[in-house]
């Protein structure tokens, strides 16, 4: 499309001189209309401009969608050509499936046929073999049956003269079978004399070493240290809540089976020394009528069924009382509290009751491996009785196996 030719103002304000020409009427401009007539012409230029732009874009409009609708329709073609194409390459592939397989049916058949004759010729050919072989066992069953009669008769007679031979020798044997059993009996007995003092030694001096795993099992992130000498404290426990200490208990756990108040005076001056907050002292025997846990010169005296119950009770206390921030006078007045607590009439029944569940436990245990080792020995000896006939099976089997390779 052709444009009008457009007028290019003055960049710049100028003055107009004499003899300058008006774009429209080529007349001369006087200097006082030259702004007036620029801004008309400016005017009528940016007016040009914006039709021109408009006519333009309706242009461009009308052939992107002439353009638009011309590729829809080759598109359309081309579905329909490639779908013409799709048809007849399936109807051209039906033909061919067709053909092959008309031809694979014949040569099936071929080879069927051939396999049959074969099959046949095969039938014949094993029957043949099939009777020479019944011909060869027959007589090698006879030559069999004349070798197993001669073959008895040197076993019976190789029998007598091994029994015989034994006979002599086994006075001699059965004597030096007793020496050796004398000689393995003795060691044997040595070896369990030596397991018993051994056994007998970790249950003296390694009574502290169980609570100790106990008291670490139920309290894995506090502190524990053991303390090697012969009387007071052999473990000390440190109290520990969100990583920081909060208290010391004190325990003697070595095994002792006699009550003696002189254990409680040791282990006291130890919590003194080591500025424990309880001590207490497990021992098998307690003053007579005392129960389960009795207080000694400000020591908590407990049987060791119970003293994982009572170290629970302590360490609850030791953290609570931290947390509170007690006095000392406070702490000793709830110390005293709970002191009079474990040892009352209510708290001994509760110990008692826990006991006697622990036993009942226990015994349920005991009962549940008695009848696992029941189960395990029917399991044992229907598994032996199994082997034993494999066994059978197996003889009988290699039994068969040699006299086809005899005959």
């Amino acid at each position: 499309m052709a444009t009008q030719p457009a007028f290019s103002p003055p960049t710049a304000p100028h003055i107009h001189v004499s003899g300058q020409t008006c774009p429209y009427c080529q007349q001369e401009i006087p200097n006082e209309r030259v702004a007036e007539i620029r801004e008309r012409y400016e005017a009528d230029q940016q007016r040009q401009e914006k039709e021109f732009t408009a006519r333009l874009e309706a242009q461009v409009s009308s052939i992107r969608i002439q353009f638009d609708e011309a590729r829809k329709a080759a598109i359309a073609t081309l579905n329909e050509q490639h779908a013409a194409a799709i048809a007849q390459h399936k109807a051209e592939s039906l033909l061919q499936q067709e053909a092959a397989r008309e031809a694979g049916k014949k040569l099936a058949d071929a080879a069927l046929q051939q396999q049959i004759e074969l099959l046949t010729a095969a039938q014949t050919a094993s029957a043949e073999r099939a009777q020479e072989a019944e011909q060869k066992r027959l007589e090698a069953a006879n030559e069999l049956a004349t070798l197993k009669a001669q073959q008895e008769a040197t076993i019976k007679l190789r029998t007598d003269e091994v029994r015989t031979a034994m006979e002599a020798q086994k006075v001699e044997d059965i004597n030096a079978v007793n020496a050796k059993n004398a000689a393995e009996a003795k060691v044997l007995n040595d070896k369990i004399a030596a397991l018993q003092k051994l056994v007998d030694a970790e249950e003296a001096d390694g009574a502290d070493l169980k609570v100790l795993e106990l008291l670490k099992k139920a309290y894995p992130k506090d502190d524990f240290r053991v303390v090697v000498k012969s009387t007071g404290a052999d473990v000390v426990h440190t109290v520990k809540s969100n990583a920081k200490a909060c208290g010391i208990i004190v325990y003697d756990t070595r095994s002792r089976d006699i009550w003696n108040p002189k254990f409680a005076s040791n282990l006291h001056q130890d919590m003194v020394t080591e500025k424990a907050n309880h001590a207490v002292l497990v021992t098998s025997k307690l003053q007579k009528g005392a129960g389960h846990v009795q207080i000694c010169e400000g020591v908590v005296c407990v049987k060791p069924t119970c003293v994982l119950a009572i170290a629970g009770i302590l360490r609850n206390e030791i953290v609570r009382s931290h947390g509170q921030r007690l006095s000392a006078e406070g702490r000793e007045r709830k110390t005293e509290q709970l002191y009079t607590l474990i040892t009352s009439d209510g708290f001994t029944k509760l110990l008692e009751s826990m006991e006697g569940t622990d036993e009942k436990l226990l015994k349920l245990e005991e009962d549940e491996q008695k009848a696992h080792k029941a189960m395990w020995s029917k399991r044992g000896s229907l598994i032996k009785s199994q082997q034993r006939n494999h066994a059978k099976m197996r003889e009988q089997i290699e039994a068969i196996i040699e006299s086809c390779s005899d005959e």
